[in-house]
């Protein structure tokens, strides 16, 4: 994670240039907040659709766990692939860039919940194999 959030490239992602747009700020399915044309608050569209990515892998993880009762991920897919089709995300790579740092922060915040947890080690080992079988790397080791 500090190799990905050290990068010169992505240290530069979220400069005063970023253009904002208008965004929800916690963009998942059951949250979506709208009044049928927009969705409410100001920040970065990149910010909410990485969370939206970063949910989906959650949601995925809890349905192969079979404890996903309402098969959120099934509707965030389909709200994911409607995304990609549109023209939301300008710059793929960019967006790649930022959804990279955005996920690291977001498995920081996951390991700080995990350490504090009634159970550490469990939680902990479970954040890693869902890193590793996301990213294809090794890196997170107990």
């Amino acid at each position: 994670m500090l190799l990905i959030i050290n990068d010169p490239e992505i240290k530069q992602l979220f400069t005063s240039t970023t253009k904002t747009a208008l965004v929800h700020g916690d963009l998942i399915i059951h949250n979506l907040l709208t009044d049928g044309k927009k969705l409410a608050s100001f920040g970065d569209l990149d910010y909410d659709l990485s969370r939206l990515l970063y949910y989906h892998e959650c949601a995925k993880a809890y349905q192969e766990q079979g404890i996903d009762q309402t098969f959120e991920a099934d509707y965030m897919n389909k709200l994911i692939v409607a995304i990609s089709k549109s023209n939301l995300i300008e710059d793929r790579r960019l967006f790649q860039n930022k959804y990279r740092f955005m996920r690291a922060i977001f498995y920081l915040n996951a390991f700080y919940w995990a350490v504090n947890s009634r159970e550490p080690k469990k939680n902990v080992n479970e954040i890693i194999v869902q890193w590793d079988k996301k990213s294809g790397t090794k890196y997170l080791r107990t």
